[in-house]
């Protein structure tokens, strides 16, 4: 009741109530509602590559973290975010649902070869434009060409490195055309840089068996492009034939 006037306030105090409810109401809408996606964030999302990771899970005490190596590739999984994309069939629906086109490989460097390349042959049919690797920071995006088999540029001659896998002594061998094995990164590349100024037109095609570890090859085809070399394409073997 007002003190000057007796109405009663009932209904003005109720009207008020409402207008605080029906604000109230529409400003936890509003906070929750999804903001609309700007521009630029829809460009990164289009742009953005499909990641790969590739993971050991082997039995306990079998994890290759102290150069000894497991080439199980039952041992060897894939991942897409949280989600196992091993199986063909669902790294497939992984691949296809990326607008740009391009997958980044991650992950352990002792990740037999032939594993990798068997990844990349799925990418290459899944029609994926181009390729990266990435691994410890360090990101080498690949000539199209690399793992297809085929380029559009004309190779005159080529340049082939041997890589070989020795249990026994827990390394990999390398050697370049009908040389010699090589001891270092900078005897190997002394050869291939001598090669690459005689052919002119050079291409590399590394020629590694299946057992040999991820991170060597990645390796070769970081002095690679450290030289330069625009070509560069893996030998098939018995796991792809």
């Amino acid at each position: 009741m007002d003190s000057k006037t007796g109405t009663p306030l009932t209904a003005g105090v109720s009207l008020a109530a409402g207008l605080l409810f029906s604000a109230l109401a529409l400003w936890a809408i509003v906070r929750s509602s999804p903001q609309a996606a700007s521009p630029a964030d829809a460009s990164l999302k289009r742009d953005a590559p499909c990641e790969i990771r590739i993971v050991h899970e082997g039995p306990p005490g079998d994890h290759p973290d102290s150069r000894h190596r497991c080439g199980d590739e039952s041992h060897w999984r894939l991942r897409n975010g949280d989600r196992d994309v091993t199986d063909p069939a669902d790294l497939r629906h992984a691949l296809r649902k990326t607008p740009a086109r391009t997958v980044e490989i991650q992950g352990d460097e002792w990740a037999p070869w032939g594993f990798v390349q068997g990844l990349m042959r799925e990418c290459a049919r899944a029609g994926m434009d181009k390729f990266g690797w990435s691994r410890d920071r360090v990101k080498v995006w690949l000539p199209k060409s690399a793992g297809l088999g085929s380029s559009d540029s004309v190779v005159l001659e080529e340049i082939r490195v041997f890589m070989k896998w020795l249990p026994s002594q827990e390394a990999t061998i390398r050697k370049c055309g009908n040389r010699g094995m090589v001891d270092s990164d900078e005897d190997l590349m002394a050869i291939v840089g001598q090669m690459v100024t005689d052919y002119g037109n050079a291409g590399v095609v590394i020629d590694a068996t299946g057992d040999v570890p991820w991170g060597e090859v990645f390796h070769l085809v970081e002095l690679c492009r450290a030289k330069n070399i625009k070509t560069i394409e893996f030998e098939p073997h018995e796991w792809e034939r």
